[in-house]
């Protein structure tokens, strides 16, 4: 209603003013938030009433102070206290993001496209009523910055306020140097870890495998292999083989009657060259020196016969492995594995190349609350939308402690309340369920509650884009 309006406009006219005069004096939000605090781990509200009441020209009146002071409840955290640092909007109707405040001077950079979040630099109101408010900002997805229109004229809003984005890692995953996938580990996040978006989700190229069906040399085993992978290395090579076409044996001398047979070669037998071709003008014979690739014997080998008669032919289908790789049932890449084609074993193409496209992983470049680091993560289910402030989606109990065997219950928790981030989740493994300190919005109470049950129920919910909800 419009009083829940009012209390939301006075509530970013305390943060804008705050952003404005930390961003004057140079100022970070741990550096404030140690000083309101006097080191402790919360700031209180008569505290930062009285650091608020102290900047000139804030453009908060007396009656914004009130409200937004008593819509804060008793205390902010450190959480609290560094997202009030920073203003986020949501797209909600496409909207072209250009040079400059002046529309009529500004040129086109991009279209901001509807669910994009961006950063608040800066907001401007028109000299009249004629001209829009407009908003510099920063785009997440690409870290571009421009200019942006709120509300068209005829009251069409383009944004909206939300809450500043950060994603909980929910399992162990990885955070990667570069927007590249296959980029090195950075360092391992622990289940709970909070990560602040600083760029993205940006998505990759699609990815595209080359895999082709075929008989294994060793054995014979049909299967699929890949060919080319996503990031363009060739696992087989074209091989420069004879295949055997007719039953015959390798000898130990290139004179078919003074040498002795070392075996006979099989049909479809490979052989790799080690010679060129010789002719035996006597016999009336093409021999060639080779060696067999099943099992490594050296000899000489008759191609062709007197009568005309093609013992041995050059194939353009047989490969040699140049790296291992597996042998899978279907030409799926996530098909069941047969068996490991190894290095150097040849293998016969008889289908393909076929190509697997598969979409781009959705990257973010992020920075751990806990940890510090700064890298790159896919998203996936591992990762879960995160806010400091929480609902509750269905009742639970607050303890006093993190171990829920161990701890009392200060008291439940009804479906609909409001809660606030205190630090970050933390695995309680012996439930193997990620817990965290709140502060209940209705009377202050502090303890540790459930976000999701071990059978994945959403127990609290990340307040994202309902900033003006009571």
């Amino acid at each position: 209603g419009p009083r829940k309006q009012v209390t939301h406009r006075a509530q970013l006219a305390l943060q804008r003013a705050l952003r404005k005069h930390a961003s004057a004096k140079g100022l970070q939000p741990a550096e404030v938030f140690k000083e309101l605090s006097n080191g402790g781990d919360a700031v209180s509200a008569q505290a930062l009433r009285k650091f608020l009441e102290n900047i000139p020209d804030s453009g908060v009146n007396a009656s914004q102070l009130d409200l937004g002071i008593d819509k804060l409840a008793t205390s902010l955290s450190k959480l609290s206290m560094a997202s009030m640092f920073q203003e986020y909007h949501r797209c909600i109707k496409d909207i072209a993001i250009t040079t400059a405040f002046e529309v009529k001077e500004s040129k086109t950079i991009r279209k901001l496209l509807e669910g994009e979040i961006v950063e608040v630099l800066e907001t401007r109101k028109g000299d009249d009523e004629s001209v829009p408010t407009r908003m510099r900002c920063r785009a997440l997805v690409d870290s571009q910055e421009g200019w942006i229109t709120l509300k068209g004229n005829q009251g069409t809003a383009f944004m909206d306020t939300c809450s500043k984005p950060f994603f909980c890692s929910e399992q162990e995953a990885s955070l990667q140097t570069s927007f590249a996938s296959s980029s090195e580990e950075v360092c391992k996040l622990v289940p709970g870890e909070v990560l602040e978006v600083l760029e993205g989700p940006r998505q990759e190229e699609a990815l595209e495998t080359k895999r082709v069906k075929g008989k294994a040399g060793k054995d014979g085993k049909l299967g699929w292999v890949t060919l080319t992978s996503p990031a363009g290395r060739e696992n087989l090579e074209l091989a420069k083989l004879l295949i055997c076409k007719q039953p015959i044996a390798i000898t130990t001398t290139f004179d078919i009657t003074e040498g002795k047979s070392i075996r006979k070669l099989e049909v479809g037998e490979p052989l790799e060259l080690l010679e060129e071709p010789k002719e035996d003008a006597v016999r009336r014979l093409t021999r060639v020196k080779a060696r067999t690739k099943n099992d490594g014997k050296e000899g000489w080998v008759t191609l062709k016969g007197n009568h005309g008669t093609s013992y041995a032919d050059e194939t353009d289908t047989h490969y040699i492995c140049k790296f291992s790789v597996p042998l899978q049932k279907r030409c799926a890449t996530t098909s069941e594995e047969i068996r490991i084609i190894e290095e150097g074993e040849v293998f016969e193409v008889v289908d393909g190349p076929k190509s697997e496209t598969k979409e781009g992983a959705r990257r973010v470049r992020a920075r751990g609350l806990s940890s510090g680091s700064e890298g790159w993560f896919t998203l996936s289910a591992t990762f879960t939308e995160w806010s400091v402030r929480y609902k509750v989606a269905q009742s639970t109990v607050l303890n006093d402690g993190i171990a829920i065997k161990d701890s009392k219950v200060i008291r439940k928790l009804e479906a609909g309340e409001f809660l606030e981030a205190l630090d970050v989740p933390e695995l309680e493994k012996s439930a193997g369920v990620l817990r965290a300190r709140v502060r209940a919005e209705k009377d202050g109470a502090t303890g540790f509650a459930t976000i999701r049950g071990n059978k994945g129920t959403e127990v609290m919910k990340p307040v994202l884009f309902d900033s003006k909800e009571d």
